[in-house]
This record gives C-alpha cells, sequence and structure tokens, in this order.
C-alpha cells in the first residue's frame, strides 16, 4: 500500500499537480483506476489540505451501469465524501450529432466536470489514467496516424486536468486493491476486442515486454519527449495565429490566409485547430481529414463541417470558423461579404459584378445560387418562412403562396421552416436553394447584377428544421 500511495503522492509533488487548500473532483467511473485514485487522494488530503469530491457520469450504456452509480454513491458515502450523479443516453446523442459513442461520452464527461467546476469551485479535476493507458493511447494513435499532438499522449496535466496515476502501472493499482480488499466495478465491454483500444490492450501490448521488458517504459519516455516538442511547437503556434487572426469573437475567428501561407503548411493546420479549439471550448480536436477540406476550400465559399457545432467558410483570402448562435429571425444581407445564418448553419456569400455573361445566367441551374438585377432590390435581409408569405417565382406572373411553391418542389414539411428567405421590403426576392422572383430577375438591360450564394457542407447538404 506504501508503495502505491507513496508514489502517486511523489508524483503530485513532484508535478504540483494539486497545491494546498485545492478542491480537487475526482472523475470516478468505478473502474480500478479511479476507485484507486479515490483512496490515494484521500490519503494525501490531510497532507495537502484539500477537499476531494467526486463526479460519476451515467452513460446509459450497460444494464448493470445503474449498479455503477449505486456502488460509487455508496463508496462516497462511507468516505463522507460528496458525489455528484448525473445520468444521461449518450448513444442518442451520438446519433443527434453523428458522432461515435466513445467521443460523444468523453464529450459529456468533460463538459459536466467543466459545470461542476464553475457551479461549485473545484479547482482541479482528477482522472484515473496510468502509465498502461498512455501507452495503449500512444500507440493507437500511432496506428491510426495521430500527428505531434496525438503522439504526446495523454499529458499527466492539461489546464486544470491532473493524472496523479500515470505514473504508476495497472499492475499496481490492481495489486494495491487486491492487498486491502478494496471492491471496485468492472465493465464487461473491455473485454471485448471488437473495439480498437480492448484489441491493443488485450493482444498487441502483453506481446511488446517479449521484445524488450521496459517496453511501457520506453513508450512513457517518448511520448514525454515528444510532449515537450509538442508544448515548443504551440508556442509557435500560438505566435503565427496571433498574426494571422482577423476577428475573433466568442462565435467566430477569421483568419488571413494569404498570411498564413508564408508559413509551413503543417502550421497552417494548427492554427486552425488551434481557432477551433478556442471556439468550441473543448480539448479535442476535429479529424484531420476534416482540417484537410477546410484548408483546401477554394473562392468559391464552399463550406465543410469540422464537427457539428463548428464549421467553416471561406471567402476570398480569409477562412472563417464559426459556431452557429441564436435561432435565425431578421439579419440584414451584407453585401460583398459573409452572413452568417444562426444555427441552421448556412452561410450566404454576396457579390456585385458589372460585367456578367447573360447567357451564362440564364441558363444557370444551381439552385444555391442566384443572380439578382442590383437596381430592383434595395435593403435585403435573410428570415424564415413566415405565415402567409407570397411569392412570385420566375417565369410566373402572380403571386402563389410560399408553402404552396416549396409544397411543388417537394420540400418535406419539417425542413420548410429552416430554409432562408431574402426579402427586399416586404417582397420575397429569393427563396435560397429553390428560385429566384420574376421581378429581379437580370435581363439583357441589366448593367449591375448581385450574385449570392448559399454556402454549406458539399458532403452534408440538408436543411435544418428550425428550433
Amino acid at each position: 500500500m506504501e508503495n502505491f500511495l507513496q508514489k502517486t503522492a511523489q508524483t503530485i509533488y513532484q508535478h504540483d499537480l494539486i497545491r494546498p487548500g485545492e478542491k480537487v473532483l475526482v472523475a470516478l467511473s468505478g473502474g480500478p483506476d479511479s476507485v484507486a485514485l479515490l483512496h490515494a487522494l484521500i490519503y494525501v488530503a490531510p497532507q495537502l489540505n484539500i477537499t476531494v469530491a467526486a463526479a460519476h457520469i451515467d452513460h446509459g450504456l450497460r444494464k448493470s451501469s445503474v449498479e455503477d452509480s449505486r456502488f460509487c454513491a455508496e463508496l462516497c458515502k462511507f468516505h463522507n465524501i460528496r458525489i455528484h450523479i448525473k445520468r444521461v443516453n449518450v448513444k442518442r446523442i451520438a446519433e443527434k450529432q453523428k458522432i461515435g459513442v466513445e467521443e460523444c461520452g468523453r464529450g459529456v464527461r468533460y463538459s459536466y466536470f467543466k459545470v461542476l467546476c464553475e457551479r461549485y469551485g473545484y479547482d482541479k479535476i482528477a482522472t484515473g489514467h496510468t502509465a498502461d493507458d498512455l501507452a495503449e493511447t500512444f500507440l493507437m494513435n500511432l496506428i491510426r496516424g495521430a500527428n505531434l499532438g496525438g503522439l504526446s499522449g495523454i499529458m499527466i496535466q492539461r489546464d486544470n486536468i491532473v493524472r496523479p496515476l500515470l505514473e504508476c502501472s495497472k499492475t499496481e493499482v490492481l495489486a494495491f486493491l487486491k492487498r486491502y480488499g478494496l471492491s471496485y466495478r468492472e465493465d464487461e465491454s473491455n473485454r471485448k476486442t471488437e473495439y480498437r483500444r480492448n484489441l491493443i490492450r488485450h493482444k498487441v501490448l502483453p506481446q511488446l515486454p517479449k521484445i524488450n521488458p521496459g517496453v511501457s517504459k520506453h513508450i512513457a519516455a517518448a511520448a514525454e519527449a515528444i510532449g515537450q516538442n509538442y508544448v515548443f511547437t504551440q508556442r509557435i503556434v500560438d505566435e503565427v495565429y496571433r498574426q494571422c487572426v482577423v476577428e475573433q469573437s466568442p462565435s467566430q475567428i477569421t483568419l488571413d490566409l494569404k498570411r498564413l501561407s508564408g508559413y509551413y503548411k503543417f502550421l497552417g493546420s494548427w492554427v486552425l485547430v488551434k481557432a477551433y479549439l478556442i471556439l468550441s471550448g473543448e480539448d479535442y480536436r476535429p479529424g484531420s481529414r476534416a482540417i484537410r477540406r477546410a484548408l483546401n476550400l477554394n473562392r468559391n465559399g464552399t463550406l465543410v463541417n469540422l464537427s457539428p457545432e463548428i464549421s467553416a467558410v471561406r471567402y476570398a483570402d480569409r477562412l472563417t470558423l464559426y459556431r452557429p448562435s441564436g435561432k435565425l429571425k431578421s439579419r440584414i444581407l451584407k453585401i460583398g461579404d459573409l452572413t452568417f445564418l444562426g444555427k441552421s448553419g448556412f452561410v450566404i456569400a454576396s457579390e456585385t459584378t458589372g460585367n456578367a455573361n447573360y447567357t451564362e445566367i440564364i441558363n444557370n441551374r444551381d439552385e444555391n445560387q442566384a443572380f439578382l438585377d442590383y437596381s430592383k432590390v434595395g435593403r435585403l435581409e435573410v428570415r424564415n418562412l413566415k405565415a402567409g408569405d407570397k411569392f412570385k417565382p420566375l417565369g410566373m406572373f402572380g403571386t402563389k403562396k410560399l408553402v404552396d411553391f416549396l409544397n411543388d418542389k417537394k420540400v418535406p414539411s419539417r425542413a420548410k421552416a429552416g430554409i432562408p428567405i431574402v426579402v427586399s421590403g416586404d417582397k420575397i426576392v429569393w427563396v435560397a436553394g429553390y428560385g429566384i422572383a420574376e421581378d429581379v430577375k437580370v435581363t439583357k438591360g441589366t448593367k449591375k447584377i448581385l450574385k449570392l450564394r448559399l454556402l454549406k457542407d458539399e458532403q452534408n447538404s440538408g436543411f435544418n428544421t428550425a428550433e
């Protein structure tokens, strides 16, 4: 017992993970690692004069998860420790956000921990990651082609998240629990090798000591060295970001691509990731494929969804990352700029031109693009569909109820409310994605043309329903 507890205490002191007087929130799953961590922090609490509490999330993925919650509650009651328990349907959230269950569960956990820290004043979040977890993560990231950040593995501290067991092995954890008869819960899914992490844990890692008995220590040392390089690289990224950021607000960040192109290509990816992390407020990043797509956007302004919450769009030599916020009510359409359309996630780009090819315009079949006679429109606004809306579609002499027009276009009822409607005064001039009004069409006598384009992710282009 003394070896495990003293080793954990030494890690805390050596890396200055927890300071005297702090309030520490333990991420308690009920598994062996988190239970051992809880006991270790109870052990050092009097020495550091710290307050220990716990948080448990029932992901609703297993029938036994209710028993896990009960176990954690009883354990904390026995030690007179405050515990926060929350039940979440992670599978449903993952399906809604179109992400993996594991990724979703992680996001839900850390979001909950963050809320608890803000509400109850916890200074640190302690997780039970061990040296074995570090080795597993390193190998898994190496196999899937992770970048420098991924290969730096699990850091012993990132912001207010600390990992006091990172220098202890799983064997040491289990020996400690066994010696003192400390019970814990086992997740039966951890034995299933169809999961990539479990395959590495049960099939790959056990074979490596045959090649080198000290493999776990060497992997940890390699991850630490890479981590140090990562920290140094991030300092450079921070400086490049400062040089390239044009605009920054809680909902969007705009980068100067022309200036960014003057640096090494890999720095561009890192700067984009940094902007994403600032907007999302999370500590996990989008996939490298999404990052490449964003950096390779052409000047037409194609939009890329980096995640369910964050999108990126290019306009001229600028790349804007934005988090759609608020329901679209009515917004002024900015000529020569981008107009962001609330939680729909869509963007309208606009520009004027005086040298249009008339034949090309009248043959335009791209419903996400509209050409209007600039002299026939006044100040433009974008809004959602309203009851009683009427519209004079291109080629018609009379007006038509907008709902009927959309019915003719086979638009599902639940999608209608999310369609951007561009109006000039009380007249509809463009139903984005479906057609312009007859009164604002371009003719041979048109001198100035307004070009509008609805931007959306070409790989995820369905209209969102209004909230």
